[in-house]
Formats: structure tokens, C-alpha cells, sequence
């Protein structure tokens, strides 16, 4: 049930916040904004889902590899992932979450039943890679307009 929706006296108060933070609270806000609307059951534009997947796929593979990414949302946000990384311009990471949609996708029993150690040379891979967190504010901040909307 919808208690609260997403109107543009949010939205503003929203984009005053993001003048004053530092990149990192920025980072955050953003997220915030994207999983509040969600949370609320209104419906996310494309980009705005793009987005937030990034973010979702950053914590959980942060958090527990890509078995975790795939064992809490399964493949509901890999494919808006891999766009949202292709749009930041992150070349590394999109290629890491598309190697990693093809091995969950050829071994989804594996995914229900435990770990699966193919995944291990991507966690790696994205472990030691720099986050893709300073493009996607570079992004969020160009196309602030696109992803602060009510749709």
C-alpha cells in the first residue's frame, strides 16, 4: 500500500539536499531517492532503474560476491545493472556482470542449492578493481534532471 508518493515538493527538496552534500552523501542521496520510490511501489523510469541497480549490484557483491547478488534478487536486476554500468561508461565492471549473468544463467541450480566458485575470479576482479562510484556520480549529476523526475 502506497502511503507517501513522490511528488515534485520532494523532488525539489531532494535537489536542494544534493547542492550541499560532498560526492560521497551525494552518492548516497541518489541511492536513497531510487530505493525510497521503489520501496513505495512507484514505478522506476528505465534509467532510474538502471541506476539503482548499480548500486544494488556494488553492496551485495561488496557484501558477499555475486553469489550474494544473485541469491537475493536472482536475475531481476542483472540486465538493468549491465546497462546502467554500460551507461556510466564502467568497461570493466560491465564485463565482470556479464560474465557473471552467462554463469548464473548456465548454473541457476547452483545458485539455490550453494556457492558457486565460479564466481570467485570475478569477485576478485571486482575487488581490485577502483569503484565505479566517482563515474556514476559524474553521471547521476549530468543527468540529475532524467533521474529526479515522478513519473
Amino acid at each position: 500500500m502506497k502511503t507517501q508518493k513522490f511528488g515534485q515538493d520532494r523532488i525539489n527538496d531532494v535537489r536542494k539536499r544534493l547542492s550541499t552534500l560532498s560526492d560521497e552523501d551525494y552518492d548516497y542521496e541518489i541511492f536513497d531517492f531510487l530505493s525510497d520510490k521503489e520501496n513505495l511501489d512507484e514505478k522506476l523510469s528505465v534509467l532510474q532503474l538502471e541506476i539503482m541497480a548499480t548500486y544494488i549490484l556494488e553492496y551485495e557483491v561488496n557484501n558477499g560476491g555475486f553469489d550474494q547478488f544473485f541469491l537475493n534478487n536472482e536475475d531481476k536486476y542483472i540486465d538493468a545493472a549491465i546497462n546502467g554500468l554500460k551507461k556510466i561508461e564502467a568497461v570493466e565492471f560491465t564485463s565482470l556482470a556479464e560474465k557473471a549473468k552467462e554463469i548464473y544463467l548456465s548454473n541457476i541450480n547452483q545458485a539455490i542449492i550453494g556457492r558457486n566458485h565460479e564466481f570467485d575470479v570475478l569477485d576478485d576482479s571486482f575487488y581490485d578493481l577502483p569503484s565505479y562510484r566517482t563515474q556514476r556520480i559524474a553521471f547521476t549529476k549530468k543527468h540529475l534532471d532524467e533521474i529526479l523526475i515522478d513519473n
